[in-house]
């Protein structure tokens, strides 16, 4: 069998896209979803083979932050007896105003001493 990945054809910064997905412990598909949504950039090797960038992982780890407050977001949301759909409509609301995730999570756990935004609900 022939090898997958030959180091001749793949520059040493860049990986495929099944071995980045691997590193950061997420999905190929969840990775490839980020590259075609233009969140993440790929770039094809010279057998047409779509590859990841090294520089890009940065940016991956960017984008797994986001989730996991997004998700605090949601979680404490659904705590307090809105919908899953209502919390998605809030979050997005507040990001398409230009508040960042961890003011939205700051906001939302009311923490002492952090200036309120008025734009939020408290």
């Amino acid at each position: 069998m022939a090898e997958r990945h030959s180091p001749q054809l793949t520059a040493p910064d860049s990986v495929s896209i099944a071995d980045a997905a691997a590193m950061l412990g997420i999905s190929r598909d969840t990775l490839y979803d980020w590259i075609n949504s233009g969140q993440v950039a790929a770039r094809f090797d010279r057998r047409d083979r779509r590859v990841f960038d090294g520089a890009q992982f940065g940016r991956v780890g960017e984008l797994l932050r986001e989730r996991q407050i997004r998700r605090k977001i949601r979680d404490h949301l659904l705590r307090r007896g809105k919908t899953a759909a209502a919390a998605k409509k809030f979050i997005y609301r507040q990001r398409k105003a230009g508040i960042s995730f961890e003011q939205i999570l700051t906001s939302l756990t009311c923490v002492p001493n952090v200036p309120a935004n008025p734009v939020l609900e408290c």
